[in-house]
């Protein structure tokens, strides 16, 4: 069964290109790595040069693009 709070956002596959939506507006990013053990995703902000993890599934903190 799909999670009823993120079945309205799409979900970010490896290499998707995505926008932070959240307060801590990091711009736009490349997916590196998704560790489905986690429900983790890594992601490369060029507009800071670094990498975090961000929960893979969307409950709106992120648009892909």
């Amino acid at each position: 069964m799909k999670d009823p709070f993120t079945a309205m956002y799409s979900k970010a596959k490896l290499q998707d290109w995505i926008k932070d939506m959240s307060k801590q507006k990091r711009g736009v990013g490349l997916v590196k790595s998704i560790d489905s053990k986690t429900k983790g995703m890594k992601v490369w902000w060029p507009k800071s040069g670094k990498t975090s993890w961000m929960v893979v599934y969307n409950h709106g903190h992120y648009r892909v693009i």
